[in-house]
């Protein structure tokens, strides 16, 4: 599993723990370089509430689901 990865799973499971500054670093004490998206995931996640969470992606699963279903159309009719 990738570090990224690996980190995000360990950081939700802190997370829920209680613990509220997780950080993981490499073994050379520095923290790992990237983009940052899984820390900015994570305080993403920390900010907001289950049911923020919830209404995010049912509003991209809707919105792809639109997306599909009027393009679909749209190739159908004349």
């Amino acid at each position: 599993m990738p570090q990224a990865i690996r980190g995000l799973f360990v950081g939700l499971a802190l997370s829920r723990a209680g613990v509220t500054e997780p950080r993981l670093r490499n073994s050379d004490g520095a923290e790992p370089m990237g983009l940052g998206l899984g820390n900015k995931l994570q305080n993403w996640l920390d900010g907001h509430g289950l049911g923020a969470i919830v209404a995010a992606v049912l509003a991209v699963i809707v919105t792809l689901s639109l997306i599909l279903v009027v393009g679909g159309y749209w190739l159908v009719t004349p």
